[in-house]
């Protein structure tokens, strides 16, 4: 999968002169189909690339060329990852998903070119060269780990992208070594069955990869954050970006602000988390957990150092940069009363990152980014009791802005006035296929899969449950019998309904008419995410505000 003969490199060069000189009509044809595959592959490429969001080093290159005999690679010593149109007729193959075969290859080679792993360039000639093959200095177990390491992490960035390519290497890599008529075996570098078994072992911990990252997220929703740090904090050992660095940041902020009091802060802050994990917060604080000075200090500036090195990561991630000032601004308010001296210096400092997010945001022009950051400017100005200067930063974010907008409310009426009406508890509890989560904590729970996370204060362990279920799974973040949370979320293509007779596919009114006011409502990049203590239930919406799929869920002790 990832070869590069100079012979072939050159061949496709003069194959490419040849036809700028001798061009028929056919060819004229295949030239714009070539072109269509090329965008199509480098689209999905471009993705990935912004996903991994490193640029502490070169980025890298796509190649395509129509010489077939080394289907995708990365050329060591350089920034380009090639990728051969023989090798996109094999992705082709997959139907529906080829975008995510497609994905499954250059998420390969793009974290080889990151690891910098090197051992392609002797092993790249292996067909064409038995002599060279004979040469190569890395062994079959560095080989195995290098491509266990491009396996697991490729298919978190993919995941990350928007792509799922968990399963497809079993199916792929036998498809791609007849398509290249490649030998099965070669003693200098693993069996095709070998490459399979890796690839088959590595998607076991991909599956558990992700799973844990989605557990984060859901700990994030229900106030859960020092167990969805310790969660965040493992994803991060195993694969960084500038995303997850960044959403850990946006943790530890939220964290801070369960710690205010409601009347503490009036405005909500402009801190999200990027990719399917983005969250940003709600116009309102149910908490009222106390005013613990150092303990949210420590929090903010924890915060705050995670911005800096997703920063670090991508100086042009303009997202960090905003919620640098966001920390910043909190600290500014923690201090208002307690150390002006500090309180200045840190509003000065969110001042700082918010211009700066304004002025790089219109040139990029993302207007929301834009409009949060004129917000962010707002929120500064009014806790400075400056009250006109934030409603002429707010009026100029509110157009692109629901968050600014609801915060210019704020400023103008001292609330959001909005009405809430809340259900009462009923008898009965939510399942998802007809499964009682009651009666599963009360059994000896058994699991798919579970591993140790280790945290600051303590260990837990992290649990995964698919089998014995048609539509849904459990996730499961234990610290002992009495701290715990367990989640039973439902798949594509559950029929079932929830207790107030809400299905799939139901309008966010739907919910708010039977569930009523959420305790919490979160904004996805394509949706929204509700949530209701009293029913232990979320829901998902997709971006035209249906439900998507939900969970019902237990935890110990209950939030505050």
């Amino acid at each position: 999968m990832k070869l590069y003969p100079c012979s072939a490199w050159l061949s496709s060069c003069f194959l490419l002169l040849f036809s700028t000189i001798f061009f028929t009509p056919e060819m004229y044809a295949k030239e714009r189909t070539d072109r269509t595959m090329q965008e199509h592959v480098q689209e999905i490429f471009n993705k990935l690339v912004d996903a991994r969001g490193d640029r502490s080093v070169k980025k890298p290159e796509l190649r395509w060329t129509t010489a077939a005999g080394n289907g995708a690679f990365f050329e060591p010593g350089t920034n380009r990852i090639t990728f051969e149109e023989k090798t996109y007729g094999v992705c082709q193959s997959f139907g529906e998903n080829a975008d995510n075969a497609i994905a499954y290859v250059l998420a390969h080679e793009i974290i080889h070119y990151y690891k910098n792993h090197g051992w392609e360039a002797a092993f790249a000639q292996k067909f064409a060269d038995q002599a060279v093959a004979r040469d190569v200095r890395e062994t079959i177990t560095d080989i195995k780990q290098q491509e266990t390491e491009a396996d697991l992490m490729g298919g978190f960035l993919a995941f990350t992208a928007g792509y799922n390519t968990v399963g497809i290497a079993k199916e792929f890599l036998p498809k791609l070594y007849d398509a290249f008529s490649w030998p099965k075996e070669n003693p200098k570098y693993p069996t095709l069955d070998e490459r399979i078994l890796v690839a088959e072992t590595t998607e076991k911990e991909l599956t558990n990869l992700i799973q844990v990252f989605e557990t984060a997220n859901l700990l994030v929703a229900v106030q859960r954050f020092e167990d969805a740090i310790d969660l965040y904090e493992h994803i991060l050992s195993v694969y960084k970006s500038r995303e997850l660095v960044n959403n850990l940041g946006v943790v530890y902020c939220l964290y801070a602000i369960a710690e205010c009091d409601y009347s503490e802060i009036r405005f909500a802050y402009p801190l999200e988390l990027d990719g399917e994990a983005r969250l940003r917060l709600g116009s309102k604080n149910v908490s009222g957990l106390g005013t613990d000075i150092p303990k949210r200090d420590s929090l903010l500036r924890a915060g705050a150092e995670n911005f800096m090195e997703a920063m670090q990561l991508d100086r042009a991630y303009n997202t960090a940069r905003l919620n640098l000032g966001a920390a910043y601004a909190l600290l500014g308010l923690l201090y208002d009363k307690v150390d002006q001296e500090e309180s200045d210096m840190s509003y000065a400092l969110a001042d700082v990152y918010a211009r700066s997010t304004i002025r790089r945001a219109n040139k990029d022009k993302d207007r929301k980014l834009e409009a949060d950051a004129w917000g962010l400017l707002g929120i500064i100005a009014a806790n400075k009791n400056n009250k006109r200067e934030a409603e002429s930063f707010f009026k100029k974010g509110e157009k692109n802005s629901p968050l600014v907008k609801s915060n210019l409310m704020v400023l103008e009426r001292g609330d959001i006035l909005q009405k809430i009406e809340k259900k009462p508890r009923g008898l009965d509890r939510e399942e998802i296929e007809s499964f009682s989560l009651d009666d599963f904590l009360r059994s000896n729970p058994k699991v798919d899969t579970a591993i140790i996370v280790k945290g600051e204060k303590t260990n837990r362990t992290w649990a995964y449950k698919a089998s014995g279920f048609q539509h849904s799974k459990i996730l499961v973040n234990r610290v002992s019998k009495d701290n715990y949370v367990f989640f039973h979320i439902n798949q594509p293509g559950y029929d079932g309904k929830t207790l107030e007779d809400i299905g799939l596919g139901a309008f966010r009114d739907d919910i708010i008419a039977k569930y009523k006011t959420p305790d919490k409502e979160i904004q996805l990049p394509k949706g929204h995410l509700l949530w209701y203590a009293a029913d232990e239930i979320i829901f998902w919406l997709d971006e035209d505000q249906k439900l998507e799929r939900w969970c019902v869920y237990r935890l110990k002790p209950e939030p505050k």
